[in-house]
């Protein structure tokens, strides 16, 4: 009959959708993994090498007292508003703002693919969700999912997330091959 007929299409389709979204589940699962433990890695450096960012405080108001000092003693000699013009603080060293960049652009590549990652879960949950309807209305309702999970290029979304996570781990270790050359 025509119920049998929706039945065995309804059977098939939602054993296809099982395991395409289980494969999906699996792959994303295991790169979140990898993603929060790479980013707790990553964590630990940025919060070592961001220090070497800030400029040196003491160095700072010794330089800024020098100059106060050195105003003051033209001014009582020499009786003039001139003043000569001293040094200004230094900035951080080229290395260390080119390390933190990598390494701060390879946490928040790590912490996007997470998102993205979950976002994808949620997505793939979602579409598995099949309610008590007839047949053919839940296969209707699969289909108009499924044109959205195409639609909105989940699978080309969930083929990205390998990809960010290698551009990650490149970063950094861009990052530790510059910190390493200037030892």
């Amino acid at each position: 009959t025509n119920e049998d007929a929706w039945g065995v299409l309804y059977k098939h389709a939602k054993n296809y959708d099982k395991n395409m979204c289980s494969d999906w589940k699996d792959e994303i699962e295991k790169h979140l993994v990898f993603a929060g433990l790479f980013s707790a890695a990553v964590t630990t450096f940025v919060v070592d090498s961001y220090k070497n960012l800030d400029t040196d405080q003491e160095a700072t108001m010794v330089q800024l007292l020098t100059r106060i000092s050195s105003q003051l003693d033209h001014i009582v000699t020499n009786g003039s508003n001139q003043i000569p013009s001293l040094p200004v603080a230094q900035s951080p060293p080229p290395t260390a703002i080119r390390v933190n960049i990598a390494w701060f652009l390879s946490l928040t590549l790590s912490l996007t693919t997470v998102l993205i990652g979950i976002i994808c879960l949620q997505w793939l949950r979602e579409y598995e969700r099949y309610g008590n309807q007839p047949h053919k209305d839940a296969l209707m309702l699969r289909q108009m999912r499924y044109d959205g999970l195409k639609m909105w290029y989940l699978p080309a979304i969930i083929s990205s997330i390998p990809v960010l996570l290698q551009i990650a781990l490149v970063l950094f270790f861009v990052g530790i091959i510059d910190q390493l050359w200037t030892l």
